[in-house]
Order: structure tokens, then sequence, then C-alpha cells
């Protein structure tokens, strides 16, 4: 029986989120399912998309920034809900998760609602966080993460364990011709938390080696953005790169970059920090000595860097796919239409 699937995001950027909602969308085509993407800009709106579509579940996505109503019109209509997680709003308003002063440390401040360790990066008039968390833990909202790591942090602020479910994330495998132009890719905005200023410094510190580093000024994939690079110029350059530098500051959720990378058999050197060690295999590192150490190896020692791009395909093949991600997604919905 077809599932009929409304998934429900902000406006805003095509990032990493979106990304994935095309995937879903076009996964749920192939295999005979219904996804509909909405992106309201008023509850009035929602609730007539609400209507006229009768999903079988309405999945919501960075939820604090849509807000309460259309969650209320969904339980109030009877239609099974669930949210799903892609970074910290939920219990600290300035989203991050690390300690911002050039160390790789996590933030132990036990409210983030209240902590002033982290530069706000941008002013938002949003719903205070705890708020929203405990409504959705009152109503015992289903909670979907793209990592363990993540999943973890929900659960150390109190939401209950069984109510949090680890959905990992994929991307369609491409059958483009790679090759290896000896290039170390970075691709990352330049707000702090990307890393971008570790690119740049081992760019200069690593002078034996060319370094790429591309991407807009803010992360917004937006013609007119500055230092913009179209889609398929990103493809070219992650099809023919040496490695993917990694260097995320972040408790990363997933990130999509390095498996849209990894699919190309290419390494990643990235930090251990959220989730890249879940994804990433060999070459996550914990400090910036080691990172320099890891690029060496691997650009001195070209056999390595193919045995372990790979062995880093072959983790993409048998648990990244699209394909795959759609079957644990489809899987987790049916668990919660099934709770109704």
């Amino acid at each position: 029986m077809a599932l009929r699937v409304l998934l429900v995001n902000d406006y805003k950027e095509y990032s990493g989120t979106e990304r994935i909602l095309k995937i879903l969308i076009e996964e749920a085509r192939r295999h005979g399912d219904n996804f509909k993407l909405c992106v309201p800009v008023s509850s009035r709106q929602f609730k007539k998309t609400l209507m006229s579509f009768e999903p079988d579940i309405v999945d919501f996505h960075n939820i604090r920034r849509i807000g309460i109503l259309p969650l209320l019109y969904s339980i109030d209509s009877g239609v099974p809900i669930c949210v799903t997680v892609h970074d910290y709003s939920l219990v600290c308003k300035n989203i991050h998760y690390f300690k911002y002063d050039g160390t790789n440390s996590v933030c132990q401040e036990s409210d983030w609602s209240m902590c002033s360790r982290c530069p706000t990066l941008v002013k938002q008039n949003l719903p205070y966080p705890p708020k929203v968390f405990q409504f959705l833990k009152k109503r015992g909202v289903m909670l979907k993460t793209p990592s363990e790591a993540t999943r973890r942090v929900l659960v150390r602020f109190g939401y209950p364990e069984e109510r949090v479910f680890t959905v990992y994330h994929g991307v369609p495998l491409r059958d483009e011709k790679t090759s290896d132009e000896g290039y170390i890719l970075y691709i990352g905005s330049k707000v702090p938390i990307k890393g971008r200023h570790i690119a740049e410094r081992l760019s200069r510190e690593m002078k034996q080696y060319k370094f790429v580093i591309v991407g807009s000024e803010t992360g917004r994939a937006a013609y007119g953005e500055p230092g913009y690079v179209p889609e398929e110029e990103l493809e070219r350059l992650k099809r023919n790169c040496s490695l993917l530098l990694f260097p995320s500051l972040w408790l990363e959720p997933c990130g999509l970059v390095h498996l849209e990378t990894m699919r190309y058999k290419k390494v990643v050197v990235g930090f251990s920090l959220g989730a890249v060690p879940e994804y990433v295999r060999h070459s996550t590192v914990d400090s910036l000595e080691e990172m320099k150490l890891k690029i060496e190896e691997y650009m001195e020692i070209p056999k390595l860097r193919r045995q372990h791009g790979l062995e880093n395909y072959n983790v993409v093949k048998e648990r990244f796919t699209s394909s795959k991600m759609y079957e644990r997604e489809r899987s987790f919905y049916r668990r919660v239409v099934g709770e109704v």
C-alpha cells in the first residue's frame, strides 16, 4: 500500500536538509509512494495543504523555524506526526555544540538556552528552545536524527530515549568517471563552525600541496551569493580530488559533503566530532597536528588513499545509499503510524 508523507520544512536556502528531502521525494516516486514537500509561508497555507493532501504522516524538519501552529493543526486533525532533528536548536538557541575558543572540546553547559560561550551568528525571533523541546516531550512526539551523536545529545537533555530514533542519511551512487588530480578539496561556507579557516590555515602551512577551497560566504546555494559554485562544478571537484578535507568544529549531526565525495572512492580527513566517525572510516583525527599528518600520509602514499577510498565507497554502497536511507525512513514512518 502506497505511503503518503507530508514533509514540512522552513523557507530558507538550499542546503543539506533540502538535498535530503529532494532525494527522499525522488526515492518515494521510484518506489510508488507519494512524498510531498510543504514549505509553509503561513499557517493557513499549511492547513490547506494538510487537508487537500490527506497524508498518512507529517514529518516536520527544522521545527523551531516553522513554529508550533502547523504541528498543532496536524495533531488536531488526528494525523500522526514526527520531527526530524538536523541541529541542536531545540536545546541550544545558538545551534552550536562546541567551545568556540579554538579548541575542539565539547561545551559542558547544562542549560544551553542561557549559554553565552558561543557567538550568536544570526539573531532570530524564534520560540524559546526549552518550550518547544518540552512541548514535544509532553506530547510524546517521536524524534528522528541522522546520527547516534545527535540522538545522545537529545537524550542527555531529557528526551525519553525510547522516543528518539537514529535514521542514517544516504546519497545516490554515481557512475561518472573519476580521476585523481592531486588537490585537497574543501567545500563549505565561512561560518566558523564549518572550519573553513582551518582549511585556509592548512593551505598556508602545507604549501607543498594544492588546496582547492570553495563555498559561498554563508552557505546558501543560490546564484548571486558571493563564492557560489554551481552543483555541476562541485561534483566535478569531488570526482577529481585526491582527498576531501572536512574540518567541521561542531558536533555535526551528519553532513552530506563527505558521503557525496566518498561515493567517488575518495578519502575524507575530518575531526572526530559528532556524526563524522559514524559515516567516515579510517581518517578522523583529534587535533590539527594529527590532521596535518594524516593529510601528508595520504598525499605521499597514493596506494593508501586509493585503498581507503575504495573502502569508503563500499561503506556508502552497503549502508548509506539513497535507497537504503529510504528503506529506513519508510520503516520509521510505518512505526509511527502503527502507534496511532
